[in-house]
């Protein structure tokens, strides 16, 4: 299905319900930016019916746009391939596992009830000021192979149900995805101790804004934190500000040297984390030309 005029809105039920075979594939070219300057895409305002299908979605092109304005409905299954981006804007209730292949998959909706979702190489776009949980039908995340989850801003709220037992194969890139104002988290209903909704192994496997491994932590609530993330640095007068993403009671200590080259470090504080965001004032020693300051945690 190819679209040649940007902002065309088609209204018809997509339905697969009784397709000849039982894993259907449709592959629609959308519109490029080149040539939709309004950014609307192609939209499917009516309904889509997976019916019990693995239904494939082929997003054609590059960077093209198709839009689900419609409710999703079914309890098959949706497997998005590609390299353009589809976008959930409508309710989302079909029941089965969504898989990302490649290409994104942008979520403007306020519900999805997909069982689990499996990044298996593209990319999971957050977008809006919106609190957005699938927690409702205990969608869990498998990362299958290396995949990101993006956040276009602030406020975002992504919230899959605890994912411990699932097997994660890849590496899961958090792109813009700042502690304290965005928030990934793993929830187990009912249980007050949510650190181990994700196991050290599935933790060791996130990176944020390919920085490299071995920062992600789970908080108590089940938030997914940069360990010792570091925002805002500056230098106010003689004090360095920082604030500093913080794990519930894990031990913070902070230290300083004019010299990287020896081993000499001053302790300047050590402090429990509250699982926020702190601002954290160190006086600038006087007469200093050079000052460096390091960040390290325990249990």
């Amino acid at each position: 299905m190819a679209a040649e005029n940007f902002g065309i809105v088609i209204t018809n039920t997509l339905d697969f319900e009784y397709a000849f075979s039982n894993a259907p594939a449709l592959n629609i070219i959308g519109i490029s930016a080149a040539a939709d300057p309004f950014g609307s895409g192609t939209e499917f305002s009516g309904l889509i019916n997976l019916g019990t299908n693995a239904v494939s979605i082929g997003l054609g092109g590059s960077n093209n746009l198709v839009v689900f304005s419609g409710r999703v409905i079914g309890s098959g299954s949706l497997n998005i391939y590609g390299n353009s981006i589809l976008a959930l804007e409508g309710q989302s209730s079909y029941t089965g596992s969504t898989t990302i292949s490649s290409g994104t998959l942008e979520l403007a909706a306020t519900s999805f009830d997909s069982t689990n979702l499996v990044l298996a190489g593209g990319t999971l776009m957050v977008v809006g000021d919106l609190y957005f949980t699938f927690t409702g039908n205990g969608t869990t995340l498998c990362v299958a192979t290396n995949s990101t989850i993006g956040f276009d801003g602030v406020g975002e709220d992504l919230v899959f149900a605890d994912s411990s037992g699932i097997t994660w194969n890849g590496i899961l890139n958090l792109t813009n995805y700042l502690t304290g104002y965005n928030y990934l988290q793993f929830y187990h209903a009912g249980y007050t101790n949510n650190s181990s909704a994700l196991t050290k192994a599935q933790l060791a496997k996130i990176e944020f804004d390919g920085m490299g491994l071995g920062s992600a932590q789970l908080d108590q609530q089940g938030y997914v934190v940069s360990l010792g993330q570091i925002l805002s640095p500056k230098i106010s007068g003689t004090n360095f500000i920082f604030n500093l993403a913080t794990v519930s009671n894990q031990i913070y200590e902070i230290d300083s040297t004019t010299n990287l080259a020896s081993a000499s470090w001053t302790n300047f504080t050590v402090f429990f984390g509250d699982g926020g965001t702190d601002e954290i004032v160190v006086p600038i020693p006087p007469g200093s030309s050079h000052q460096f300051f390091r960040v390290s945690s325990s249990q």
